[in-house]
């Protein structure tokens, strides 16, 4: 016998009702919708994490207020970087290991074991669409390096690679 949606004992909306199946049907509906956005947007969505980790190493070159920087970095973690002051005295080479902090947003870099240095140096870098590595100002404390890019005080450096 078919239940009657105005039965007495039968609540609207009850399992076996007609506003049941509907709350059921958009219930699926939704969740199958969220499934499929899920499963699309990593696709749709740029990681340049990916990108960085295989483009930083090599030779990248920049230059502010007549200081030339050369960064070197190393497969492996190894760094070089060259500090051309045009006043002799001031020029430094600084050898190190880095790490790229990938699961940070916007990426974080890590340079350590830099002899002549008591404190590691902490940024965040980016590579932008004409492949240039852009890096921000270095912080000796890792929670007080920058959080965003400035183009007052960022360096951006021009590969040098073949």
């Amino acid at each position: 016998m078919p239940m009657l949606v105005n039965s007495p004992g039968v609540r609207p909306g009850a399992a076996g009702t007609v506003q049941g199946r509907r709350r059921t049907q958009r219930f699926l509906g939704a969740l199958v919708c969220g499934l499929a956005i899920l499963l699309i947007v990593p696709f749709l969505v740029e990681q340049p994490p990916l990108t960085l980790a295989g483009q930083l190493p090599g030779k990248w070159v920049a230059s502010h207020e007549d200081v030339g920087y050369d960064f070197i970095f190393y497969q492996g973690g190894r760094c070089m970087i060259h500090v051309m002051d045009p006043d002799p005295s001031k020029r430094r080479l600084y050898n190190g290991s880095y790490t790229l902090h990938l699961n940070k947003q916007p990426v974080a870099l890590s340079i350590h074991s830099v002899p002549g240095l008591k404190h590691p140096l902490h940024t965040i870098v980016r590579v932008d669409e004409l492949g240039r590595l852009e890096m921000a100002p270095f912080s000796p404390v890792w929670r007080l390096r920058p959080t965003s890019f400035d183009s007052k005080t960022s360096l951006v450096f021009t590969s040098q690679n073949s």
